[in-house]
Order: structure tokens, then C-alpha cells, then sequence
């Protein structure tokens, strides 16, 4: 075992396997505490300790990496649900004039024409 100022460690350097792991099973709350918490050690170690700096760094780097991978997969999924939507309003407004499909896009509304023939749909 090695001793860092004040911290035991089994190993000189940061497991990235088991951070990984780790991180996994942390909620989004928890990744952000943890590495606001990890870099506020590292900057604490700075100039005193490279080796417990270092150890930091790298514990917040790994808790960075799932963090953004989670926000990667919420915007995929998150394009999907506005391209669905999209599609959706594009069949659903094909009929309208050119003038109503602008005013659709700037929140105006329908023309009388448009308007009556949606209605009688």
C-alpha cells in the first residue's frame, strides 16, 4: 500500500476500470458532486503532492467521461423525438398554402381558406 498525504492507496495511480465501473453506477447528481469535489482535491494538492493531484485529475477525467456520454445519448435520442415530430407536422400541414405554412412557422395561423378545409377534415 501507499500512503498520500493523509489518503492510502492500494495503487500509485487512479483505476480506471473500476472509476468506470463506478461511475456507471452513480446517479447525475453524484457524477457532478464528484468531480466538482475531485478537482477542488486536486487543486488543493497542487504544489504539495503531484502524485495525489494526478490521482484527482484522473478520478474527475473518468467521472467527465460518463457525464458526457450520458448527455450524448440523451441528445441522440432527443434529435430522434424532434425529427419524429417534425415529420409528423410536415405530412399533417403538405396540403397548406404557401403563405399559411410560413405563418404556421412564425405562429401567425391559418388563412379563411386553409383554416375551412382543415375543419372540414
Amino acid at each position: 500500500m501507499r500512503k498520500i498525504s493523509g489518503m492510502t492507496l492500494e495503487k500509485p495511480y487512479f483505476d480506471f476500470i473500476a472509476g468506470e465501473e463506478k461511475a456507471k453506477s452513480m446517479s447525475f447528481s453524484e457524477l457532478i458532486y464528484s468531480i466538482k469535489d475531485a478537482l477542488k482535491s486536486a487543486e488543493a494538492m497542487k504544489g504539495h503532492n503531484s502524485e495525489a493531484e494526478n490521482w484527482y485529475r484522473d478520478e474527475a477525467m473518468t467521472y467527465q467521461k460518463e457525464l458526457n456520454e450520458r448527455k450524448k445519448v440523451a441528445m441522440n435520442y432527443k434529435k430522434k423525438i424532434y425529427a419524429k415530430m417534425n415529420k409528423r407536422a410536415e405530412e399533417e400541414n403538405k396540403d397548406l398554402c404557401k403563405r399559411c405554412k410560413e405563418n404556421i412557422a412564425d405562429w401567425d395561423g391559418l388563412c379563411s381558406e386553409c383554416h375551412e378545409e382543415r375543419a372540414k377534415k
